[in-house]
């Protein structure tokens, strides 16, 4: 079953929500299975940090340099 980019979108905007009504600024997530339910995005986390960050206005990572270019297929379907 493929899950639509919308879905996506729903889940990280219920978190958005959440964090605007209590009393924290940011949710870091960075376990690979909760970034794959929020994002679709996969990836092998060996050593090396992998952070998904949501905001009240705003979603971002923070990844190795070497996994740009994966991140940016994402990014490309999000919008």
């Amino acid at each position: 079953m493929k899950i639509s980019t919308s879905e996506y979108k729903q889940r990280i905007q219920l978190i958005q929500e959440k964090i605007k009504t209590s009393v924290i600024d940011s949710l870091i997530i960075s376990e690979e299975e909760d970034i794959y339910y929020l994002t679709g995005l996969t990836y092998k986390s060996l050593e090396r940090l992998f952070l998904l960050i949501i905001k009240e206005n705003n979603v971002s990572f923070i990844v190795p340099k070497m996994e740009l270019a994966h991140l940016k297929k994402l990014t490309m379907s999000m919008k």
